[in-house]
């Protein structure tokens, strides 16, 4: 986009890569057909409208227009880094706690086995300790 573009006629750039009628522009906004090209040559409009014109493009008209002026493109590139720094942390938690969760896995299961050997011992000697007090009272 240029710098000198207006609004409106960065729009209809936006519509016309969209194809999309003004038909279908009208009954969107609820305006009548005859007030769609009207739109166009405006150098400024309401936000609403925008918005209402990110949803039918299904483009985040609002940063593609003013994203490069100022003071909004500095702080669009601050945000920017500040998101990209907060993904890059979250990607490393999260490979932190794969790797903490598939180690506690792994001690689940060496537990696990633990305890069915044990169960296992534990029943036996309880066989056995059946049996001794069984050949007493004989």
């Amino acid at each position: 986009m240029q710098e000198h573009d207006e609004l409106g006629k960065y729009l209809q750039k936006k519509v016309r890569e969209k194809r999309i009628t003004d038909k279908v522009i009208a009954n969107f906004l609820n305006i009548s057909e005859k007030t769609v090209p009207k739109i166009y040559p405006l150098k400024d409009i309401s936000s609403e409208r925008l918005s209402k014109f990110c949803i039918l493009l299904d483009e985040d008209l609002f940063s593609g227009y003013y994203g490069e002026k100022e003071p909004l493109k500095s702080i669009l590139t601050g945000d920017k880094l500040v998101l990209e720094n907060e993904v890059d942390r979250l990607k490393k938690l999260n490979k932190e706690n794969e790797t903490l969760i598939e180690f506690l896995k792994t001690e689940l299961s060496v537990k696990s086995s633990t305890i069915k050997i044990l169960q296992n011992e534990l029943l036996e000697m309880t066989g056995e300790i059946l049996k001794v007090l069984k050949d007493k009272k004989k």
